[in-house]
């Protein structure tokens, strides 16, 4: 049930990440150029970021239920991030042993 409800967050999190992404696309696309159905397009990519965070929000909220008080911080930190625009996905770096 925990690896289940991680699996879940995770995955919501990663769609909420392609979202934040897809909004900051259509932003660079106006500073480029500025086609016509730019206001439309900001508005669709702005809803879908939205809805986004909220499917995200949801899942955290089971999964903090299951997975105990680390998890729901760390997930918190995530949902803080990602709604300050803060893209989650980082470089990770890995040190040779």
């Amino acid at each position: 049930m925990k690896r289940d409800a991680v699996f879940s967050v995770v995955e919501t999190l990663g769609h909420a990440d392609d979202s934040l992404l897809a909004l900051a696309g259509v932003y660079h696309i106006k500073v480029q150029k500025r086609p016509s159905d730019w206001e439309e397009m900001k508005l669709l990519k702005s809803q879908e970021y939205q809805a986004a965070i909220n499917a995200y929000d949801e899942k955290r909220f089971v999964a903090s239920l299951v997975c105990g008080d680390a998890m729901d911080s760390a997930m918190s930190i995530a949902s803080k991030n990602i709604r300050a625009g803060v893209p989650s996905r980082r470089t990770v770096r890995t040190t040779a042993m």
